[in-house]
């Protein structure tokens, strides 16, 4: 298995009533595959197919495919590309990263995120 050495998570809630979420953020090879695995209450991810051709090889990895993120809350979603962001149901969404790789074989413990992303409370 494959685990990219930095996945990583934060989730910062409002003190007085401790629900409402004021900031998340995550890196990981996959949606909860390392971290936040239960997901962020109110919020759904999901990878969408790649929708275009793969980047330049790498010593380590034979392709690299963009992929939309879908980020859904409040009854209302948003699809990001790498280095997107856009507001949803008073939050700002913006997309890090958000890719499928096809690792060469030729780095046993080579790994990078498939997804990253942070989410803000407007107000």
């Amino acid at each position: 298995m494959r685990m990219a050495s930095s996945s990583i998570a934060w989730v910062v809630r409002r003190p007085r009533d401790g629900e409402t979420l004021v900031f998340a953020g995550a890196s990981d090879q996959g949606i909860g595959s390392h971290v936040l695995a239960g997901g962020i209450p109110g919020f759904d991810f999901e990878l969408l197919a790649p929708t275009c051709a793969s980047r330049a090889e790498g010593n380590c990895f034979d392709a690299v495919f963009n992929r939309p993120l879908r980020v859904s809350h409040g009854g209302e979603h948003v699809e990001l590309f790498q280095g997107g962001s856009a507001q949803l149901a008073g939050y700002e969404v913006q997309c890090r990263i958000a890719q499928q790789v096809t690792y060469s074989g030729r780095c046993a413990d080579f790994a990078v995120h498939a997804v990253s992303y942070t989410i803000a409370r407007l107000k």
